[in-house]
């Protein structure tokens, strides 16, 4: 029978540690990314236009039978609407970041598809293509406030629509 004075710790060598290193960043290295983020001069309007036209056609193939409602509509209407959500906020678009979270955080309770729904999102198409087409950018802007402000009231209507009391 063996003691507690038998055993034996044995702490195990972190060869991964010793493959890698350390870690961390040069702080230069990444003084410099984020220049080149806050200092882009590429134009994110023709990839975000080309983002809302996959949108478009997902609602277009639920709307004709092609998509079945459901768990898989409802992913296809994710992903372009994740992807415009980060690509505005990297290439200065905060208002298309701004809506199109405010969309997401919308659909993360809804379960079914219904027409409203449907029109709902032609409306956040309708308006992230004109934030896109206009270059606004500034989330402060009467416009782009005005926008935000209309999507979030109808999303909030539909949510009280369907809300059983």
């Amino acid at each position: 029978m063996s003691t507690q004075n038998d055993v034996k710790l044995v702490k195990p060598e972190n060869t991964l540690k010793k493959k890698v290193g350390d870690g961390g960043f040069n702080k230069e290295d990444i003084k410099r990314a984020q220049d080149a983020i806050d200092n882009t001069d590429i134009d994110f309007a023709p990839q975000g236009l080309l983002l809302l036209d996959r949108l478009k056609e997902t609602l277009g193939d639920i709307r004709s039978g092609k998509i079945k409602s459901g768990r898989v509509a409802l992913d296809e209407l994710i992903y372009p609407l994740l992807q415009l959500k980060a690509q505005g906020g990297m290439f200065n678009y905060p208002t298309i970041t701004q809506i199109t979270t405010d969309i997401l955080l919308f659909l993360e309770d809804i379960k079914k598809i219904d027409k409203d729904l449907l029109k709902i999102m032609d409306s956040y198409h309708q308006s992230a293509k004109i934030i896109l087409e206009h270059n606004l950018k500034d989330v402060q802007s009467a416009t782009a406030v005005q926008i935000a402000n209309e999507l979030k009231a109808v999303c909030t209507r539909y949510t009280l629509k369907r809300t059983p009391k």
